[in-house]
């Protein structure tokens, strides 16, 4: 009918361009479920697309949102704990051990580390978790290190490999305790004799 002429040329030839209108039109034609199948194809498919595209979108501006935060958080603790260190540390851009431990005298500086999630226990506990057995680092450094040992963070490769050092390197220590004492009771023993 002219009806159905017409649906098709505006719908399939308008919307989609000419080259659809001729496999939609022998579809209609050799069956109805047939038509109605590519109808719905030409309807939903766009639609998928479009929804597959937002949540692209919607998944990088998560991404960026929690870049800017974390870059918020890094300079609050920086900013906070430039106000708490002494002018000459500041201006040295280093801080020792001995401006570590002032530092988590500061409730400030507590409050500014436990807000990014800084586990500050840990911190006063080991301090060579940050100085490694120096006696000071550049502000930079002390920074970076601060912020690796948040609770948010997750493990990587590279802190079970430096956990296994320390580990070995612990039981290298009390094992060569345990070797001397050994040593020495041995040496007691023969001179007793």
């Amino acid at each position: 009918s002219s009806f159905d002429h017409a649906f098709h040329t505006l719908f399939f030839i308008g919307c989609f361009g000419s080259g659809l209108e001729p496999m939609a039109q022998a579809l209609f034609k050799e069956s109805l479920i047939l038509g109605t199948l590519l109808l719905a194809y030409l309807l939903f498919a766009p639609l998928t697309v479009l929804n597959l595209l937002v949540g692209v979108l919607v998944q990088v501006v998560g991404v960026v949102a929690d870049a800017e935060q974390e870059n918020m958080d890094i300079q609050f603790v920086s900013e906070t704990v430039k106000g708490v260190l002494p002018a000459e540390a500041v201006a040295q851009d280093s801080i020792t051990q001995d401006e570590f431990f002032a530092l988590l005298d500061e409730k400030e500086a507590i409050l500014a580390f436990q807000e990014v999630g800084v586990d500050v226990m840990a911190l006063a506990e080991d301090p060579d978790i940050i100085f490694n057995g120096n006696a000071e680092v550049t502000f930079k450094e002390f920074m970076d290190e601060v912020l690796l040992i948040r609770g948010s963070n997750t493990a990587t490769v590279k802190d079970v490999i430096q956990s296994r050092k320390n580990i070995v390197n612990d039981l290298k220590i009390a094992l060569g305790d345990q070797l001397e004492s050994v040593a020495r009771m041995q040496k007691k023993q023969k001179h007793k004799k």
